[in-house]
């Protein structure tokens, strides 16, 4: 699977603004305005930020797959976290 990101429109919608949609079956596509391949670095990172802040939010309940150990190990867990006995 490729990390692509495709735009066909960019229109900016103001209050008062209506958009129809209408669903149809087709064999072929539009050609997009605009196609990004996603970068697997930022990716990545983006995916340990998302975790770390979910392991405090879980109080550390989350482990490292490669030490085994909790992701914020020595950190303290958000004010709002939900605690799991």
């Amino acid at each position: 699977m490729t990390a692509e990101h495709l735009q066909w429109q960019n229109r900016r919608l103001r209050l008062g603004d209506e958009i129809r949609i209408s669903v149809a079956e087709s064999d072929t596509a539009g050609r997009p305005s605009r196609r990004e391949r996603g970068d697997p670095a930022l990716v990545e990172k983006a995916e340990k930020k998302y975790i770390e802040t979910a392991a405090k939010r879980w109080d550390g309940r989350l482990l490292n797959q490669e030490t085994n150990k909790p992701i914020n190990q020595g950190l303290e867990p958000a004010e709002d976290a939900l605690i799991i006995y």
